[in-house]
């Protein structure tokens, strides 16, 4: 039975006290303000396994994105009016316009062409309107195409079995592997381009005799959270060969039974950090509320423990959950007030249970004075035997105050959410001061292992004091008085892991945090020392059109160019060259040239070429990619622009005043992007690279209106990368790199003879 997962998630549904941010409202009616609570859940599937674990749970919570959408009416579209990055941040109520209409999207996961363990969800609700109170529940459904071997054809002596499966963007080999381990027992998810709409496959292995088996074909109109089991038979047949072999391949939908996974009970101080200690002095205590909740039922709620004051430890019955009339009133006189409620959401199927309880000021004030402090243990455990524990620390007296660290580091940030924070060669950093009297104070560093610390002091270090020593202090401090300090670190090595605390002062014993930076991303074939041939199709008949990789498959290749296009004439365009390197023995040599008086762009891209449309072509820029921040890109190279520039009619718009005629221009461009660009050079419906595009988070480029570099010989060019806001909270997951002989190709124009070198292609930390 194929299972799908459903994580509830409770900290998305904490009612009131939840310690989430409200939103400001959207208003642009007078129809008032509704709250929406969202509930979600994450539907997965299981073929080889039982259960998903925690951390897995953690990390699809912490990296999901939810949207919500207004309709707007005058031309039918959606537009975003709340955005959430992790589950988490999601507010228990969300204050919306009354009277609109909604719909919520989300996704998580890792979007990856074809991986055995890299899964994406996604998922999108009906229209809603926001009334006084409105519930609904964001399914985000497993959205890969799953591909397996039945078990069966394990147990047909086949050696040497291995099954490669693919799509235009990747591919995966189920193989028995020595050194990486065997995957043919595994699950291979892909994501589907929105140009493919099937699976190519290639079987082989060999008999007990020795006899070679090989089949291909094709899994055609999959679709997504659909498994595909690949089958083997023999038809019965105890003497067969090759010729007996018989494949099937079976369609199961992986989503049948819903098994429910809840999070833990939650207990959290309410405007307070259970975390801290609660400090004060008799009859100088403020009351202080913890807030309790659990999915369907709580089957216990304790409060006391060994070190709890002696007032708790006595009374008759500390589980909150089944207490009496009068053991209710035994602890009411104590000075803690609880107050029970159950909320039913039948869009969800979920009963939360929740407990808030008021410790109120007497509380405090009537407990005697302690040399320690007192711990008052607060456990909860629900109907599904899941246990949560927290302490509410008690100090009424000045030696009961743990001695606190003047500064203290907090988390490196995550990398979802901001990307940035850390990168190939710097980190920036947060710390917290308590010691408004500290002289100097920041972040130490090293890297792990090493026995030294780099000291960097907080450049923010006077306001910060300022700051600190402004804010209404309380005759005892708390850890609640706190300011955060920041310090960027340069010069870090890619790749490596790091240490760092905080000092202030001569106080250098705080906790120890790391932190890794990203790794350097090599760019694949970049001295262009491999080349080999495909065959296409033309109006001509069939061509070999080389690329600059070592096996003849265009949408494997990282690299991509225009030669399929201009295959169609007869013509290459882009072609290896030993006349001018940096290394090896070859680069790359790209050559505008001109067909039925139309020019065509000498061209390199990472990407594929996709497909010719009439006499113009349709591309896929960009390569899946680290997410790592390089601040350049570094090439070696030779230009020489032809003179004598032709416009195609109707394009004259398109280029630079004066331009027909005239010297040719070339481009290189990088850009750091969330997903693969679509080109199309077609009039009709032309789309071209697009800086301002949302899923372009870096860009940088460089354009020659004239030679570069001595004449026969290269020469090295570094073009900055800028990235822009969308990138400090997104990570980039493909890389673009375009080089034109004529830049302005895409409209057909430039001149023929202008020619590039290329060799050595680097991204610069």
């Amino acid at each position: 039975m194929k299972k799908n997962f459903k994580f509830i998630l409770l900290s998305v549904l904490t009612g009131a006290f939840a310690s989430c941010t409200m939103d400001t409202p959207f208003v642009e009616n007078e129809q008032g303000i509704g709250s929406l609570r969202l509930y979600t859940n994450i539907k997965g599937e299981t073929v080889t396994r039982a259960d998903i674990d925690e951390a897995e749970m953690r990390v699809l919570r912490e990296n999901a994105v939810v949207y919500i959408e207004r309709k707007n009416t005058r031309d039918n579209r959606h537009d975003v009016v709340r955005k959430y990055m992790g589950l988490d941040n999601i507010p228990a109520d969300i204050a919306l316009a009354k009277g609109n209409t909604y719909l919520a999207e989300g996704w998580t996961g890792d979007s990856v062409s074809a991986s055995f363990d890299a899964k994406f969800y996604r998922g999108k609700t009906e229209e809603f309107r926001v009334e006084d109170q409105t519930a609904i529940i964001l399914k985000m459904n497993i959205a890969n195409v799953l591909v397996s071997f039945a078990p069966e054809t394990f147990e047909l002596g086949l050696s040497d079995l291995t099954m490669t499966v693919g799509h235009s963007r990747g591919e995966l080999t189920f193989s028995e592997n020595v050194e990486a381990g065997s995957t043919l027992n595994n699950v291979g998810y892909f994501m589907m381009p929105s140009t493919d709409t099937s699976l190519s496959y290639t079987i082989s292995g060999k008999t007990a005799d020795g006899q070679e088996v090989t089949r291909e074909g094709k899994i055609e109109n999959v679709q997504r959270a659909h498994q595909y089991m690949v089958r083997l038979k023999s038809n019965e047949n105890p003497d067969w060969g090759a010729g007996m072999i018989k494949i099937e391949i079976e369609d199961i939908p992986v989503i049948e039974e819903e098994v429910e996974i809840f999070g833990r009970p939650l207990i959290e101080g309410v405007e307070f950090d259970l975390a801290d200690q609660v400090v004060g002095t008799p009859g100088n205590f403020q009351e202080h509320i913890v807030y309790v909740c659990g999915y369907n039922s709580l089957s216990t709620l304790t409060i006391g423990g060994e070190n709890a004051p002696a007032v708790l430890k006595n009374v008759s019955n500390n589980n909150l959950t089944n207490n009496t009339q009068e053991e209710g009133k035994e602890i009411e006189n104590l000075g803690i007030h609880v107050d029970h409620s159950r909320i039913p959401d039948a869009s969800s199927d979920v009963m939360l249970d929740q407990y808030t309880l008021y410790f109120r000021k007497s509380f405090f004030d009537n407990l005697p004075s302690s040399d320690t402090e007192y711990v008052i243990e607060i456990n909860a455990v629900d109907s599904n035997g899941k246990r949560t524990e927290a302490s509410l620390r008690i100090a009424n007296t000045e030696s009961a105050i743990e001695v606190m660290a003047p500064a203290e580091p907090a988390p490196v940030p995550d990398k979802a959410n901001q990307p940035m924070a850390v990168t190939g060669t710097q980190a920036t950093l947060t710390g917290y001061l308590y010691d408004a009297e500290a002289s100097d104070f920041g972040i130490m560093y090293r890297e792990a292992g090493a026995s030294e610390w780099n000291k960097i002091s907080a450049k923010d270090a006077s306001s910060a004091r300022r700051k600190l020593r402004s804010m209404t202090r309380a005759r005892i401090a708390t850890r609640a008085e706190k300011v955060p300090f920041t310090v960027t670190i340069t010069g870090l090595k890619p790749g490596t892991k790091y240490e760092y605390k905080t000092y202030a002062d001569n106080y250098e014993k705080g906790a120890v945090m790391t932190f890794s930076t990203e790794s350097v991303y090599q760019i694949p074939n970049a001295s262009f020392e491999e080349w080999s041939t495909y065959k296409a199709s033309t109006v001509l008949g069939d061509r070999d059109v080389a690329i600059p990789w070592s096996v003849g498959n265009k949408d494997a290749s990282f690299w991509g160019s225009g030669n399929e296009g201009a295959a169609t004439a007869g013509k290459t365009l882009t072609t290896k060259s030993g006349d001018m390197k940096k290394s090896g023995s070859y680069s790359a040599r790209l050559a505008s040239d001109e067909a039925v008086g139309v020019i065509a762009a000498g061209n390199l891209f990472v990407g594929s070429y996709v497909k010719t449309d009439g006499t113009n072509g349709i591309l896929s820029l960009g390569r899946t990619y680290n997410g790592s921040h390089p601040k350049s890109l570094k090439v070696w190279a030779n230009y020489r622009p032809a003179s004598g520039v032709k416009v195609k009619d109707g394009n004259e718009e398109f280029v630079p005043a004066n331009f027909k005629g005239g010297v040719d221009h070339g481009q290189i461009y990088v850009a750091l992007t969330t997903e693969p660009v679509e080109i199309r050079t077609n009039p009709k419906n032309r789309k071209l690279f697009d800086v301002n595009d949302p899923v372009v988070l870096a860009y940088g480029e460089k354009t020659w209106t004239g030679n570069f570099g001595p004449d026969g010989a290269l020469e090295v060019v570094e073009i900055p990368i800028e990235y822009n806001e969308r990138a400090k909270k997104q990570a980039a997951k493909y890389l673009v790199v375009v080089v034109s002989a004529s830049k302005y190709g895409d409209y057909f124009s430039g001149a023929k003879g202008s020619v590039f070198y290329l060799d050595d292609f680097e991204l610069v930390y």
